[in-house]
């Protein structure tokens, strides 16, 4: 019996789902919301920019139900199929630039929020 080990993994519901959220929101002009969206993104996808990093050096434990040898890296094949394997780190960099851009844009959201609710009660 093998343990499983904790690892960040990519499915496309994890960074999806706050991503299609936050533009329904945005749409439909819930502010508040949208901010919420956009910190849940940013924090996908800086675990998503983590375990693309490690693609290569593949230092992260995974998780796996069956012996340990069975277990594959998903970034790894994906940037192996796509030959861009040695450029796993600066796009696992990339992204983690882009969570945290992600999490000023609904820090940012909010706080504008708290202005303007502040501004209204002083009104």
């Amino acid at each position: 019996m093998h343990a499983p080990h904790r690892t960040v993994t990519f499915e496309p519901r994890r960074s999806g789902s706050p991503g299609i959220c936050a533009r329904i929101v945005a749409e439909a002009a819930a502010w508040s919301a949208a901010s919420v969206c956009l910190g849940w993104l940013s924090t996908n996808l800086h675990h998503v920019g983590t375990y693309m990093a490690d693609a290569d050096a593949m230092v992260l434990p995974l998780v796996t139900v069956g012996p340990a040898d069975s277990v594959s890296h998903d970034w790894r094949f994906l940037f192996e199929r796509s030959d861009l394997l040695h450029h796993c780190e600066g796009i696992g960099a990339a992204t983690h630039g882009l969570a945290h851009l992600t999490m000023l844009a609904s820090l940012a959201i909010g706080s504008w929020l708290l202005v303007k609710m502040a501004a209204s009660r002083s009104s």
